[in-house]
This record gives structure tokens, sequence and C-alpha cells, in this order.
């Protein structure tokens, strides 16, 4: 009689025990590929509007410098971006979206802006993305050079767009949103848990 009790009692905590395992699982897992969708996402956004800006600044920055600031000004409204900088080829920041970054050096303004990377993006022609370790900052270099129509190449002065994104408000929607759905998925398996024990208990 106690060893059918105990089994009766042991069963339904057995099956909880692995639908709960099961729900962490299939919840971690959520969580990992939507982080890499967000990190996805914004790397593309970022590397579009880095070279956003850098076409604005070819185009601009000699003749309109204001239009630019502008461009930028409108492109820095996105709540992920935190640094935006038109720098120049001395690693001078020439527009921000901040004016008191204007005409301070980009490693005074940005405390992990790598002159070896500057040196490296500004004389390609191709942006260079950047992941934190943690995956929680994300930052795009992308080149530009003002007088791309010259054909004396001593006339073409090169620069730097600088993008910076912070992903961390957009992980805590992930996380938000696996909570909201794994926790009624566990109070469906408990009370389906019960409504067994209940039955066990009335035979």
């Amino acid at each position: 009689m106690a060893r059918h009790f105990t089994l009766r009692l042991a069963l339904p905590f057995a099956l909880l025990a692995a639908v709960v395992f099961m729900l962490l699982v299939s919840f971690l897992v959520d969580i990992r590929k939507e982080r890499e969708a967000v990190l996805d996402r914004v790397r593309d956004d970022a590397v579009l509007t880095a070279e956003h800006i850098a076409r604005t600044a070819e185009r601009g920055l000699s003749a309109d410098p204001k239009g630019v600031a502008a461009d930028l000004a409108v492109a820095s409204t996105e709540p992920q971006l935190e640094v935006m900088l038109v720098v120049d080829s001395g690693a001078k920041v020439i527009v921000a979206q901040r004016l008191a970054w204007q005409g301070q050096a980009a490693t005074q303004v940005v405390n992990d802006f790598s002159m070896e990377r500057f040196q490296r993006v500004v004389r390609g022609n191709l942006p260079d993305v950047e992941v934190a370790p943690d995956l929680n900052r994300l930052s795009v270099m992308s080149p530009y050079v003002l007088g791309s129509n010259d054909q004396n190449l001593r006339n073409q002065e090169r620069g730097v767009t600088y993008v910076e994104y912070v992903l961390t408000r957009d992980y805590e929607r992930v996380y938000w949103g696996a909570w909201q759905r794994l926790l009624p998925q566990i109070s469906i398996a408990v009370a389906m848990i019960l409504v067994l024990m209940w039955q066990l208990r009335r035979q």
C-alpha cells in the first residue's frame, strides 16, 4: 500500500520535472535564436546607416555641412543608437549628434575608438563591423572620400563615419517576451499534473 502511494506521488512529480525541463530548454533556445535575430537586424541597420551618412558626407560636407548635420540629426533618433560621428582624416570629429563633441578627437569622444581600426578603414572601401564580446554593443566604421569625382588623388580627403548601437533594451524585450510565453506553459503543465494526481488518488 505504501509503495503504491509512493508511486502515485512520484509519477506526477517526475512528469512535472520532465515537462518543466523541456520548457526551460525551449525557453533558452528561443532566447538564443531571438538574440541572434536582434543582432543580425541591428548589424544590417547599422551598416546601412553608416554608409548613408558616409554618402551624405561625400555629397555635402564641403558644400553644405549644415545639411549633413541635419541628415545626421534625423538618423541619430534611432533608439538603439548611442554614438554617431563624421570623422576627418586626422580622426577629429567634424559632425556629431552632440554639438559638444564637434572639434574633439574621436578617441576622446568614444573610449573604445581604435586608431588601428580607423587607419585600416579610412584606407579601404568597405564598412567595418565590430561586436563587443558580450554582444551588447555594436559599432560600424564606414569610409568616405571627399572630392571622389576629382581625378587628382591629392585632392581627395578621406575620413570615416562611426555609429555605435547598444542592444540591451532589445535583449530585455526578448527576455520579457520569452517569460510571458513560458509562464502560461508552466501553469498549464502544473494544472495538468494536479489533475493527474487527483485522478490517481481516486483510484
